[in-house]
């Protein structure tokens, strides 16, 4: 199967995109002796709205679902199985994030070997695990692909926009009765419908 560029174009967009807008919003601080950090965003107030101009997931996930399907049409073609296909995609994805983990752990662990506290470690900490905040959902998609192209041979684009319906079902859900564990729904729900 021949490569589709424009995809590929988006692909490497969207995560130059990530990786400058962490950069640009990423404002390390040291002083008097500790290293520390703060959110450029808490004082550049403008750059928030900016922000939305620039947010990538909703061209991730399109394009994820695009490729998945070609991926899996192209693997049953040939012969391939789920557990197969769903194995080779999954370590594509998570051979890198393992590398950034691997990473940011011998990072952390030096900044607590120099003597960095166990508050800015935690912040650190939850910062860096924010960053892969779509891989569970996205994987899951991932092992779904299947099903899901079959849903859309059967209802076409019937099925997203049901989906839709069903996040927002879910938002009322957690402000109305205030279901608040109903909400993770949502991550499968949105994106789903967005790979969809």
């Amino acid at each position: 199967m021949e490569r589709n560029r424009y995809a590929d174009l988006l692909r490497v967009g969207a995560i130059g995109t990530v990786v400058l807008g962490h950069w640009l919003v990423t404002n390390p601080t040291y002083r008097d002796g500790r290293l520390s950090g703060q959110d450029a965003l808490q004082y550049v107030v403008w750059g928030r709205w900016l922000t939305l101009l620039f947010q990538v997931m909703p061209v991730v996930f399109p394009v994820g679902g695009f490729a998945n399907t070609a991926s899996w049409t192209e693997h049953r073609g040939h012969g391939g199985d789920w557990v197969s296909w769903v194995r080779r995609c999954a370590l594509r994805l998570l051979w890198p994030a393992t590398v950034y983990l691997a990473a940011a752990f011998l990072g952390v662990a030096a900044a607590r070997a120099s003597g960095t506290g166990r508050g800015e470690l935690a912040q650190t900490a939850w910062y860096i695990a924010l960053h892969l905040w779509f891989l569970p959902v996205y994987l899951l998609l991932i092992a779904l692909t299947p099903v899901l192209l079959a849903a859309h041979h059967r209802w076409g684009l019937r099925l997203p926009f049901v989906m839709a319906i069903a996040a927002a079902a879910v938002d009322l859900a957690v402000l109305g009765p205030r279901l608040p564990v109903v909400g993770f729904a949502n991550y499968l729900l949105v994106w789903g419908s967005m790979h969809q």
